[in-house]
């Protein structure tokens, strides 16, 4: 599991999730992560709202960021029709849009949502609204990180699904509202009695029965391969060194009579490096680690070995050999002399 420290080290950017207006009660929100790549976050989150006052045929919620590919769901599974205020739209294009100052953290952007004939939300009536939108995550910080608002919801569940085709630990950590950090298990002995935390390799969970006042859930994410195809990779490497090593060994004793050895030991490593990237080689696993440039850096040495054996061979040029020879010759010389 991925440490505190760790968790700490890396710098931050603010994600902040949908809050409804304070006529309706959010009484719990269960948030739903899966990664449609590496860097793509697929984010599902049910709000599941309270009405104390009257029947309502829609609802707005503030949000402070911009959600791509956003789509809100009614509890039936049907899409639900959102907007920004009216007043956006009744605007001309000649009439100046008033923008928030920038660095405005506090300023809000109202998501209006309307609800279809025959599903109002009736005075003390529970809904849940699903709302799903796709998030980047940003991998040129050594651990990314996604923030989550634990208030002022007593309810907060958190399922993280794991990419299978890598080794993925996930951290923890509580950021106070003035910017602190730290770990789950610091928190009083009331609240922690309330948080749940589970992993296994497919999945993280965490969960708060209790609310966590004025507080954000850090989630840091460390990828990295599994053992086995560690095993492969390595394999491919050190099969690759020793080719080159051995055939520098066969052209310095003998070129055209290791000729063809040479070859069938460059073509044996080659082909293996090649079919293990085609084969193994994951998308997005660049980013984490850099088995790709050792390969490719192999696959071309042992191709510039197998090129240069072919070219001198052809041109009857005894490389290496005669070199030690004359030298061989000069000494003898000397001593005769």
């Amino acid at each position: 599991m991925l440490t505190d420290e760790e968790l700490s080290d890396s710098v931050v950017e603010e994600v902040e999730t949908t809050d409804p207006q304070g006529y309706i009660r959010t009484v719990r929100i269960r948030h739903f992560f899966e990664f449609e790549s590496l860097p793509t976050l697929k984010r599902i989150e049910e709000h599941t709202i309270y009405n104390p006052l009257e029947t309502l045929t829609e609802v707005v919620y503030l949000s402070k960021k911009f959600f791509p590919h956003l789509e809100i769901f009614d509890s039936d599974g049907k899409k639900l029709i959102f907007h920004s205020k009216l007043e956006d739209y009744d605007n001309s294009q000649d009439d100046p849009v008033e923008e928030s100052e920038e660095g405005d953290q506090d300023e809000f952007f109202p998501i209006t949502i309307e609800f279809p004939e025959g599903r109002s939300l009736f005075t003390r009536q529970f809904r849940t609204l699903t709302f799903t939108y796709l998030e980047d995550i940003d991998f040129e910080k050594d651990i990314p990180v996604v923030k989550v608002p634990l208030g002022p919801v007593p309810h907060v569940y958190l399922h993280v699904k794991k990419l299978t085709q890598f080794k993925t630990d996930i951290g923890y950590l509580i950021e106070s509202s003035n910017g602190q950090t730290f770990s789950v298990f610091n928190l009083d002995k009331y609240e922690r009695e309330h948080v749940t935390l589970e992993s296994t390799e497919s999945y993280s969970r965490f969960s708060t029965s209790k609310e966590i006042s004025n507080c954000n859930l850090l989630i840091g994410f460390k990828y990295g391969l599994h053992k086995w195809d560690k095993y492969w990779f390595n394999s491919g490497i050190v099969i690759g060194i020793l080719a080159l090593i051995i055939n520098c060994f066969l052209i310095i004793i003998g070129l055209k009579a290791n000729l063809t050895g040479i070859i069938a030991i460059a073509g044996i490593a080659n082909t293996y490096l090649i079919l293990t990237k085609g084969w193994l080689f994951m998308k997005d696993m660049d980013r984490f680690t850099s088995y790709t440039k050792i390969y490719l850096t192999l696959i071309f040495l042992i191709f510039f070995e197998i090129v240069i054996a072919i070219i001198v061979s052809m041109f009857d040029f005894p490389f290496v050999l005669n070199t030690y020879l004359i030298v061989d010759q000069h000494m003898q010389m000397n001593i005769t002399l």
